[in-house]
């Protein structure tokens, strides 16, 4: 029962991750701006890196957003517990 919860919580927060990504990609100019920015710059590094370590720049790049997804999920998480924390306060 507690496993499920946790999955299903989890599923959640990738679910609203994905959804304010989307609403910052569609409404916010700077997050529009860093994010356009970021791929350039990768784009960039990888046409400069000799052949043997474009795979490595791969990998680099998907343990960066594997560590990105670990923070976000710990500060929604975090996030929730003080929306609650602070509910009961205000009871």
């Amino acid at each position: 029962m507690v496993n499920s919860i946790g999955n299903s919580l989890q599923q959640f927060i990738g679910h609203r991750v994905n959804e304010i990504t989307e609403y910052l990609m569609a409404t916010n100019s700077t997050y529009k701006t860093l994010s356009s920015q970021c791929t350039q710059h990768f784009i960039q590094i990888q046409e400069y890196l000799p052949s043997d370590l474009q795979q490595t720049m791969l990998q680099y790049e998907e343990t960066l957003l594997l560590l990105q997804a670990v923070i976000e999920n710990h500060i929604y998480t975090q996030g929730l517990k003080d929306g609650m924390a602070l509910r009961s306060l205000l009871k």
